[in-house]
């Protein structure tokens, strides 16, 4: 099954060398089978190469031609853009991201509060 699309920009209230820091971190413990591609001082690309399930199945099928079927690839390229807002850092993701790489990013990012939303209980009971 193919990745999902996504678009995803959210603000966070950090700053832009330690967001970059835990991405290029996560980038290399490669999650849900991404590999980091390329980084720049604003951002990394991240890809994920598979075969289909349909030249599996196919070579299977016909063993000898099947082989052939065995060349066909999909890549999954996700980009990671990051930059200084007033708040902190915006962050932005877009490209064919799996659920386990949309998790993880969610999750890496979720350590920080989200720029715009109200601060946790746990915060606010501390004040």
């Amino acid at each position: 099954m193919a990745a999902p699309h996504v678009n995803h920009t959210l603000v966070v209230r950090a700053r832009h060398d330690e967001v970059r820091r835990e991405l290029l971190r996560m980038a290399e413990i490669g999650v849900g089978g991404y590999k980091l591609i390329g980084e720049t001082p604003d951002g990394l690309a991240l890809r994920k190469r598979s075969i289909p399930g349909w030249a599996i199945a196919l070579a299977v099928l016909f063993p000898i031609p099947g082989i052939l079927f065995l060349l066909a690839r999909r890549e999954d390229i996700v980009t990671v853009s990051l930059g200084h807002v007033p708040e902190g850092t915006r962050v932005a993701y877009a490209g064919r991201a799996s659920t386990r790489l949309q998790q993880a990013l969610q999750g890496m990012l979720g350590q920080w509060q989200i720029a715009g939303a109200p601060a946790p209980r746990w915060a606010a009971a501390a004040l």
